[in-house]
């Protein structure tokens, strides 16, 4: 690639004998800021971005992790970035090119390296930018409730794991031809079926979220006063996996200075253009850039003017709209569930099958393998913020007492014209009968007068979660498989908080101005 004119592209270096890093500058002797970009998907599609960036006056260093592309060593994800990412800060700060202000920036996985990066070293940046944030193996292949992610695992594991370079999309070209092929017994042996060696695909089911907090803060939850840690801007996606970590993640942030926006993006962040997310189409006063949310936060933080306060903002699905977000969960409001169908037989060979964000859902509502339960019609146009969970009082299953179970929900917007969209799924395992609680991801979401939300209670949905083998083994190890006859009975409630006072209609400038002020 060449670079333009008035653009530095610096050539290759190696930190630590092994790590390849590329160095992109803006014009003139320097010295500059710079952008720090760790990658496991090549330095070579950050590329045209830095270009941009150093148009603006700001250089990168664009960095392949260790293992990956051209960067020695051995691939072992979510291992290695906090030590070698403080080895390249150092680096950075020797350079003469540098003018000391760094600012971590990364996406998805990306978004883990600067994460792990502020937690050695928070107190030699000047800030930390995070989008979409994969921020630890677990997060990425384990529900909040423990539950393992298989269609995220598989995919992902596929296409980047054990291997230096990326594969491609190995698991999309498979089921389109042996839609099966995530049906394998036991998964945790599924890359037999796969066909490829993933020699590290079992293993990494052995992680766990426990214990993860954000840099500065101990296990108990409480900031740790010896860590510094810089300020911080966070977008994330309405429907993208790890809207909830994003969200989290800037409520637990140490440092005051704490930015969030929360738009109706996917995990790439609208890079596709998209008219629609499933069954909704995109509103037009929320088809912002993602890097236009970012360009004055950077600048600012780079003169040393960090905007001060935890301010959040999210868009408002189904309007033009957006929201302020509190920096702690709201009061919720529980609406009254009333069951419909109460038993159900959930058949493993025959699961009740997953569906992706706000997809249109009216033929899953008509599977008799779930209960259903639904509210009274809406009164009024709400909009409903936050985390939703559903409350069951007592279920019911024919195996006795003790026995560990998944029970999955997807609840559901059901609109007065008769559309039926998915507002999100959730699923916990569990072998408690009683007071079970489920939530499903953030939802943000205007719901119109006339509609009413219903919720399916099932034993499976795969296949975003293997099937339970309903007799209490491991579903990551079951063989066998059997059909169990389930029940759900009254009382039963959805907890959400339902937002009071009037949503702001911002232009993309007052949108910025909100993020900056």
């Amino acid at each position: 690639m060449t670079a333009p004119a008035a653009i530095r592209l610096m050539g290759d270096f190696r930190i630590s004998t092994q790590l390849h890093t590329q160095v992109v500058l803006p014009a003139g002797a320097g010295p500059h800021p710079v952008l720090l970009v760790r990658t496991p998907y090549s330095t070579s599609s950050h590329m045209a971005e830095a270009f941009s960036w150093a148009a603006k006056g700001v250089g990168s260093v664009i960095q392949d992790v260790r293992g990956r592309y051209e960067s020695g060593g051995r691939w072992q994800p979510y291992v290695n970035e906090g030590l070698d990412g403080c080895d390249t800060l150092a680096w950075i700060k020797q350079q003469p090119w540098s003018d000391g202000r760094v600012i971590a920036y990364g996406s998805s996985y990306g978004a883990h390296c600067a994460v792990e990066l502020a937690r050695l070293a928070g107190d030699h940046l000047w800030g930390v930018v995070v989008t979409v944030p994969a921020l630890s193996l677990a997060h990425t292949i384990r529900e909040p409730s423990g539950v393992p992610r298989l269609f995220a695992h598989a995919w992902w594991w596929s296409s980047q794991g054990d291997q230096s370079t990326t594969r491609g999309p190995i698991l999309d070209a498979l089921l389109r031809h042996r839609p099966d092929v995530l049906r394998h017994l036991p998964v945790a042996e599924l890359p037999e079926s796969l066909g490829v060696d993933l020699p590290g695909f079992a293993d990494a089911w052995e992680t766990s979220r426990d214990g993860w907090t954000a840099p500065g803060m101990t296990s108990s939850g409480r900031v740790n006063t010896r860590v510094s840690v810089p300020p911080l801007i966070v977008l994330a996606g309405l429907y993208d996996v790890y809207c909830d970590d994003a969200v989290e993640l800037w409520r637990q942030w140490p440092n005051e200075s704490a930015r969030l926006l929360i738009n109706t993006w996917q995990h790439d962040l609208g890079l596709k253009h998209r008219d629609r997310n499933g069954a909704r189409p995109r509103q037009r006063a929320h088809q912002i850039p993602a890097v236009a949310a970012l360009l004055g936060w950077v600048m600012r933080v780079l003169d040393g003017e960090a905007p001060a306060g935890r301010v959040g903002l999210s868009a408002v699905e189904s309007c033009q709209q957006w929201r302020s977000v509190p920096p702690t969960e709201q009061g919720q409001t529980h609406l009254e569930l009333s069951v419909h169908r109460s038993d159900f037989v959930a058949d493993p060979s025959d699961p009740h099958p997953s569906a992706m964000g706000p997809a249109e859902v009216g033929d899953l509502m008509a599977r008799s393998d779930c209960a259903l339960l639904t509210t009274d019609p809406f009164l009024e146009d709400l909009d409903l913020i936050g985390t939703l969970t559903v409350e069951l009082g007592q279920v019911h299953a024919a195996l006795p007492d003790g026995v560990q179970l998944d029970w999955a929900i997807r609840v559901i917007e059901c609109r007065s014209n008769g559309k039926s969209v998915q507002l999100g799924h959730g699923i916990i395992r569990t072998a408690d009968r009683t007071n079970l609680r489920i939530s499903i991801p953030r939802v943000s979401q205007r719901v119109r007068f006339g509609s009413h939300l219903a919720v399916q209670v099932s034993g499976h949905q795969f296949p975003l979660y293997p099937r339970d083998g309903q007799r209490g083994e491991d579903a990551l190890r079951v063989s066998e498989l059997h059909p169990l006859t389930r029940s759900v009975e009254a009382p039963a409630h959805i907890r959400v908080c339902i937002a009071t006072g009037t949503a702001s209609d911002l232009t993309v400038d007052e949108l910025i101005g909100e993020l900056l002020k």
